[in-house]
């Protein structure tokens, strides 16, 4: 079975699907990193207003890890004093 890959990752498998998008998981074959990848569906690729609705949703979502990952980092500074 061939191996399928976005961008660097390795495709392992469909986590979901939404009326916008699917999302897949991938790794990193070097690093082992895991990663959701967001793919916009084919059909609505075509239409400008819904890649630029999906460029946007993107955005706002790598604003919400970034502070996912601030309020877990404090919490666990906070823990360890």
């Amino acid at each position: 079975m061939e191996k399928k890959y976005i961008l660097k990752y390795r495709i392992e498998g469909e986590l979901g699907k939404g009326g916008m998008s699917r999302v897949y998981l991938g790794v990193e074959p070097v690093t082992g990193l895991r990663v959701a990848i967001k793919v916009l569906n084919q059909d609505l690729a075509e239409d400008a207003s819904m890649r630029e609705r999906f460029l946007v949703e993107a955005q706002w979502q790598d604003v919400l890890i970034s502070v996912i990952k601030g309020i877990a980092t404090g919490i666990c500074q906070t823990r360890e004093n």
